[in-house]
């Protein structure tokens, strides 16, 4: 897994160096070719970053004023070292950098790739590895394939291209075949490219931006987590992308939506924060669609809460709790009698090393008086003054609180209903960082030294919205909403990334 850190950070570290002289020493070095256009064709998830277009909007702001990256961080630039790194991994850094992810049919292990360009192979191997004498070199077909074996990589190589290989599966082995595989869909004379196959895929590539996430709807994480719920079995492939302008970064997320009546058209309006609220969602789907995310969140006993509900709801992060919350698991013990294996529940703490945040959801309803009379005549439900409690679905010894206020429900994890301001949106999220961090209590003295030493953070929120449904394509809109609006929001990253060099230089 260090190997694994050690590649995905090469990528980090010329950015870095980019961003600081890669304008002035790489701006009329000869171009690739586009990598993102040879990703094979059973990738679940393509992430890519362009270095050329993050250096050249650099470069022009530092044309502007070479000392604006002195106000953007406190950190030391010792230009030497950052251009030995630059030229330390053997690869071309104005090429794309993308990284790709897909799972083998037959063994089911998880593979991550990353295609690169090789400028100088001495140094590209000495990169990856400390023992370049021990590495295996096979000829395949007009290229070859070269195994690192301590390593657990495989490098697939034609001319100056490259894909680093590795199965990222627990205790899983890169398999020569896999890599063979990989090579016919990438290098051969009949590649089975994914921009072929996949269109949303295809006219992602295009797109002129920073950076930015593609997923299949293939994805195995998405059909093992995500599609317990009917809702997000609607949306199929997805888009991510990032681009970094004068006052904010813009966001950009696609998704193909199965049933473009899933989203009800109520408002564009944006979400916002009131000082009690971390975050914030807001959605308007179908009664159908409604109940399947809130099932999640109810005994099957109450159920019944949910026919009174239009599919309209609102959900926010009001802080977090302080005091332990426990959870039931099934474990295998011996029984000390019999010597018998047996299954025994045992009640564990839901969440060890992090405080679970408390979370109120505002909720239309329907006919608010025959839900008030139903949750008044439910013998599971505690009448309180003005609210009504029931037990927690998942957690030990807890409750949800219920109140009803006109056509809106309140349920939460407190009776604190009024820390959440109900906002009903077509789609709309919003979240703070610093007071998420600020409002976070320590869990143990380790997290109160770390969070001490937490720089202050020049990202003040982030936002997400619904922008448009066309064809079956839905289009949200977002920004990463810097503290400072009188610097470029690149220079403010560069700044961060800074910062940080010394976390990043660690995973090398």
């Amino acid at each position: 897994m260090r190997k694994l850190q050690k590649i995905t950070t090469i990528f980090a570290i010329s950015i870095l160096t980019l961003l600081i002289i890669g304008g002035i020493l790489f701006m009329n070095q000869p171009k690739g070719s586009n990598t993102l256009s040879i990703v094979p064709y059973n990738a679940t998830n393509v992430v890519f970053i362009k270095p050329e277009k993050i250096a050249t909007d650099f470069y022009t702001l530092l044309k502007r004023n070479p000392t604006l990256l002195d106000s953007a961080t406190n950190a030391s630039v010792d230009l030497k070292e950052i251009e030995n790194n630059m030229g330390g991994n053997g690869l071309n850094p104005l090429v794309d950098g993308v990284l790709y992810t897909f799972t083998d049919s037959t063994e089911q292990a998880n593979y991550i790739g990353i295609i690169c360009e090789v400028i100088n192979e001495n140094n590209f191997i000495k990169s990856l590895t400390k023992s370049p004498s021990t590495i295996q070199r096979n000829v395949f077909q007009e290229g070859e394939i070269i195994t690192l074996t301590q390593e657990n990589l495989i490098i697939l190589r034609k001319e100056n291209k490259a894909v680093i290989l590795q199965n990222i599966t627990p205790d899983g082995q890169t398999i020569t075949s896999i890599a063979e595989q990989q090579y016919q869909a990438v290098f051969s004379n009949q590649p089975n490219f994914l921009n072929e196959k996949d269109s949303t895929y295809s006219n992602f590539i295009k797109q002129e931006n920073h950076l930015g996430i593609w997923s299949s709807k293939d994805n195995p994480i998405f059909k093992e987590y995500f599609d317990l719920f009917a809702f997000t079995q609607n949306l199929k492939s997805k888009t991510f992308s990032l681009n970094s302008t004068d006052k904010k970064i813009d966001l950009k997320l696609v998704s193909k939506l199965k049933n473009k009546e899933a989203f009800n058209l109520e408002t564009n309006n944006k979400a916002t924060l009131n000082t009690n609220e971390i975050a914030k969602i807001s959605l308007s789907t179908t009664p159908f669609y409604f109940k399947d995310l809130f099932q999640k969140s109810l005994n099957k006993e109450q159920y019944y809460i949910l026919d009174y509900c239009t599919g309209a709801f609102c959900s926010s992060i009001t802080g977090y709790k302080t005091t332990p919350v426990f959870t039931t698991k099934i474990e295998q013990k011996i029984n000390p009698e019999t010597f018998a294996t047996i299954l025994a529940v045992d009640t564990v703490e839901a969440s060890p090393l992090f405080n679970i945040p408390e979370i109120m959801h505002a909720v239309k309803i329907s006919n608010p008086s025959a839900l008030f009379d139903t949750l008044n005549q439910d013998t599971l439900i505690q009448n309180k003054a003005g609210y009504w409690t029931i037990p927690h679905p998942y957690f030990v010894n807890e409750s949800l609180y219920l109140t009803l206020k006109d056509d809106i429900l309140y349920l939460g994890t407190n009776k604190e209903f009024e820390a959440i301001t109900p906002e009903f949106t077509t789609y709309s999220f919003i979240a703070d960082l610093p007071k998420a961090i600020k409002n976070y209590p320590p869990k143990n003295a380790i997290q109160k030294i770390g969070m001490s030493v937490i720089p202050d953070l020049k990202i003040s929120t982030i936002t997400l919205e619904y922008e448009k449904i066309e064809g079956n394509n839905l289009h949200l809109k977002g920004a990463i909403h810097t503290t400072d609006s009188t610097q470029h929001s690149m220079l403010i990253l560069a700044g961060e990334v800074l910062n940080l060099r010394g976390i990043l230089k660690g995973f090398i």
